[in-house]
């Protein structure tokens, strides 16, 4: 079982992603039960987590944003993982927990918690530049600077903010060589037709020349 807990919404849901993909060998749906909201009901997920996995070796549970780390009210499921079935994983994914709760207690005892705080300036930074250059792309730390200080992102959770953002950048990006290119082209076109008159004219004063036209 695995807890992914804590403010960077979208580190968790990367690991969460890797997890499950891990586990289910890739697409396997069958085998996956996805829980999310305040108002699941414990017995339902028990009664699932009991099945068998479907011609497979593992059947997976993920239990998002429920509200069990941080309230009271959750002991029939932490009492459930003293004794969870072998072929059965949980994945919990919340970003507020009580450490004191006894959900919390239960699963760090035994199996994995994982805590995802906000990234520092100096992470955020080298990540903006590894993910711009992975586009074949520049930046300049100036730029950085001010991707990571505009005031509504700087709040817990705002790497996705920032990833939202470069994704604009890189599509104003693109559109600006489109642009570009497609100016060239203009230009390269407009340059052939002035170039094809030009030898059209050229080709008439010879030929008048040629025939002693006046």
């Amino acid at each position: 079982m695995y807890l992914l807990c804590g403010e960077e919404d979208y580190l968790r849901n990367q690991y969460r992603n890797r997890l499950k993909d891990a586990l289910l060998n890739g697409g396997d749906t069958m085998n996956l039960s996805i829980y999310e909201g305040k108002d699941i009901n414990q017995a339902q997920i028990i009664d699932k987590a009991e099945e068998v996995p479907f011609f497979a070796d593992r059947r997976i549970i993920i239990i998002e944003n429920s509200g069990l780390f941080k309230n009271a009210g959750a002991d029939q499921l932490a009492d459930y993982m003293k004794e969870c079935f072998e072929t059965t994983y949980f994945i919990f994914n919340e970003k507020e927990v009580d450490k004191r709760n006894k959900l919390y207690k239960a699963v760090k005892d035994h199996g994995y918690v994982g805590e995802f705080q906000e990234q520092d300036e100096t992470t955020l930074s080298r990540w903006v530049v590894s993910l711009v250059k992975k586009e074949n792309m520049e930046i300049e730390p100036m730029a950085v600077a001010t991707l990571l200080y505009k005031p509504k992102i700087m709040s817990p959770g705002r790497i996705n903010i920032v990833r939202t953002n470069l994704g604009s950048l890189k599509t104003l990006y693109n559109s600006f060589f489109i642009i570009v290119n497609m100016s060239f082209i203009i230009l390269h076109l407009r340059f052939l037709y002035i170039n094809q008159r030009i030898h059209l004219l050229i080709s008439f004063l010879l030929l008048r020349k040629l025939i002693h036209l006046p």
